[in-house]
């Protein structure tokens, strides 16, 4: 999970985005409540905009898991709206983590190699 402060400006933005190798960051305020997105091409958009910051730009998050929500209803969620991933939020729209595709994939891992037949195992 990637998170931007909301008065972080584009070039710090794009740093950010290079070294953690995502197109997209999560807007938190101070108090870690989610507050929206930008992605690299919200930035590009506006980057001559330098007196702007990634408040002034971000997007509504329009879908998310809360904490007694399951990993199941985030794969709904993902599949239905083709999202790569989905913010889980606490109590205030705290962000508490991230479901991405790459979570579905280990949990499904998981699954499969727990089973005997996956082990090598028969009975």
């Amino acid at each position: 999970m990637v998170t931007a402060d909301m008065n972080m400006g584009f070039a710090r933005a794009v740093s950010v985005m290079r070294r953690q190798k995502v197109d997209s960051l999560l807007v938190v305020s101070e108090e870690k409540r989610l507050e929206g997105y930008v992605s690299i091409f919200d930035v590009i958009d506006n980057y001559e905009e330098e007196a702007m910051s990634l408040a002034d730009i971000l997007k509504p998050v329009e879908h998310v898991l809360t904490r007694d929500q399951t990993v199941e209803e985030g794969l709904t969620l993902m599949t239905e709206h083709q999202l790569s991933y989905v913010p889980v939020i606490g109590d205030n729209e705290t962000l508490l983590g991230v479901i991405t595709r790459g979570t579905i994939v280990g949990l499904m891992n998981d699954m499969y190699t727990r089973t005997p037949e996956a082990s090598g195992v028969v009975s």
